[in-house]
């Protein structure tokens, strides 16, 4: 009995993870406007090492990001806005949302989207944002849950890839 119980809960914590924790180093990157091929660009430092790893929250597991200095020394608080949850669009993948509202000259709008797949010896991260300026919303009215419902129906303004190796 002891042993069926011990391989039920071995099988449960290997189907229940998410496949992307571990150690990572980006080896390319790029940018560009969403209408146009992107340019590949340097590795900026806080993007070159991070950790990923399945987090329980509230919500449901969380594929948690930790930035690292190096493969042995990374954040010990993960970074929530560049974390990942269940995708909205399909809850077999991976993605991560930030919207914000700025009052400014109207209200500056904007959504992004990180998405986060598996690749050939890794994972890549693609990057999304839209964004667009609202003269008609005013004080309260400019709110971040007003970019959100906006989400993807506002302009592409930048996308950006990142593909990383496990380590």
């Amino acid at each position: 009995m002891r042993s069926a119980a011990l391989l039920l809960t071995v099988v449960c914590a290997c189907s229940d993870g998410s496949g992307f924790a571990g150690d990572y180093e980006t080896v390319s990157a790029s940018r560009g406007a969403c209408d146009a091929n992107p340019a590949d660009e340097p590795v900026a430092p806080q993007d070159a090492l991070f950790r990923l790893d399945d987090v329980e929250v509230t919500g449901g597991l969380l594929v948690a990001y930790y930035a690292c200095a190096d493969l042995t020394r990374c954040e010990d608080l993960y970074d929530l806005a560049r974390s990942f949850g269940r995708a909205k669009d399909d809850d077999s993948h991976w993605a991560g949302y930030v919207s914000s509202a700025i009052p400014s000259m109207g209200c500056i709008l904007t959504h992004r989207i990180r998405r986060l797949t598996t690749s050939l010896n890794g994972v890549t991260i693609t990057t999304e944002v839209y964004r667009m300026t609202d003269g008609t919303l005013m004080g309260a009215d400019c709110d971040q849950a007003v970019a959100s419902e906006r989400g993807t129906t506002m302009p592409c303004i930048e996308t950006s890839t990142l593909v990383a190796e496990d380590r």
